[in-house]
């Protein structure tokens, strides 16, 4: 997403209803099984600082990702990797 005003509810609506994809952590969107929290973060921003001259390099700011999406990737990947164990049958499970 490329944001032209920043406005987080702007953001959430436009994945829910027209990417039917909501954001992760996304109580009023994302469904009953949401969690807690919304799992939106600028970790990555350019732009034109209005301080410097005309034709410079944009302001880059970078951030690492928020420590909880790390936790919730490897939550997924070890829940991934349960749904791919075989059964007791030897059948691998299907998602």
């Amino acid at each position: 997403l490329f944001p032209l005003t920043g406005r987080t509810h702007q953001l959430r609506r436009h994945c829910a209803e027209v990417l039917g994809a909501p954001i992760v952590g996304d109580s009023k969107y994302g469904g009953g099984d949401a969690g807690s929290g919304l799992y939106l973060s600028a970790v990555e921003l350019r732009l034109a600082h209005p301080d410097r001259p005309p034709g410079a390099p944009p302001l880059h700011v970078a951030v690492e990702a928020p420590a909880k999406f790390g936790r919730l990737l490897a939550h997924e990947q070890q829940r991934w990797e349960r749904l791919a164990e075989p059964d007791g049958d030897g059948v691998v499970a299907e998602c």
